[in-house]
């Protein structure tokens, strides 16, 4: 007798942003906390649906500008300061207005390398396979949602949020 395989998450295609909206309020309502949805156009009150929560990407902008700032006047005040000490016009060597376009400039680019670097770690991008956009058509909605932590059923959840699915073979099934 063949073991029957476990559904890790179904993929739903809607008519209308109204229903995916619908659906995506009802299954977070019955406590799946994992749901994406994939829309050709922004859908507003979508994300709440979804119950996306506040991003870490600004203070991981303000980490790296303070951090760029930091080793830049670092860099500067050692290289003037301790390895090559250039006294001219008897200026002080630890002199902070002659450092401030360096420092600016880099807190600018470690910042905007963090906010890249974090949208991309926090969106867990690269990702080489979404099931939910190959089995999409051009021009739907869709709405995917993972197994839940405790009791029920995935497909049971989609089938009460709406009567309008497609469902879409895991990546676990195809492979043989």
């Amino acid at each position: 007798m063949i073991a029957q395989r476990a559904i890790w998450g179904l993929l739903a295609e809607f008519e209308s942003p109204e229903t995916l909206l619908a659906a995506a309020r009802r299954v977070r309502e019955a406590g799946y906390r994992r749901i994406d949805a994939c829309v050709p156009f922004p859908v507003e009150g979508l994300t709440e649906a979804l119950g996306f929560r506040r991003t870490w990407i600004p203070l991981l902008v303000l980490a790296g500008a303070l951090s760029g700032a930091a080793g830049a006047y670092f860099m500067q005040w050692y290289a003037m300061g301790v390895w090559y000490p250039l006294n001219v016009g008897g200026r002080p060597l630890n002199s902070w207005p002659m450092f401030i376009p360096i420092t600016f400039e880099l807190a600018v680019l470690v910042g905007g390398l963090a906010a890249a670097l974090g949208m991309l770690a926090l969106n867990r991008l690269p990702m080489p396979y979404r099931f939910a956009r190959r089995a999409l058509r051009a021009g739907r909605h869709g709405g995917a949602a993972a197994r839940p932590r405790r009791g029920g059923g995935v497909r049971s959840c989609a089938l009460t949020a709406s009567s309008s699915w497609r469902r879409s073979p895991s990546p676990a099934a195809t492979r043989r």
